[in-house]
């Protein structure tokens, strides 16, 4: 079975629909997760495809007001709960297509393509 990195791989199968396999691959692994014991779900808005790119971006958030993370150190100031972000991206390229890390983050942290 191959990794399933945010969904990205299923641009390699070429018999799947795009965008919806790649979204609905990328809530089906976020939901064999879990943030500080709490399950992780997405919504189909939580998952940015570029089938361009074959690029999938998923957005995981922790919010105040409906599923806060409890806090430990901060709860001596009176904070008992925070909300949090985090993103991924993963992207299927062409095996002949290979960056170093180094020339990976260079790309990323400057936008280039």
């Amino acid at each position: 079975m191959p990794p399933r990195f945010a969904g990205a791989y299923t641009f390699t199968l070429a018999t799947v629909p795009q965008p919806e396999s790649a979204q609905n691959a990328a809530i089906a692994v976020a939901a064999k997760n879990s943030v500080m014991g709490k399950a992780v779900t997405l919504a189909p808005s939580d998952v940015n495809v570029e089938e361009a790119k074959h690029r999938v971006t998923v957005t995981v958030n922790r919010n105040v007001g409906g599923n806060p993370i409890n806090t430990f150190f901060a709860g001596a100031l009176g904070i008992s709960e925070m909300g949090t972000q985090a993103r991924a991206v993963a992207e299927a390229a062409n095996a002949s297509h290979r960056l170093t890390l180094r020339q990976a983050c260079l790309h990323l942290q400057h936008g280039l393509e």
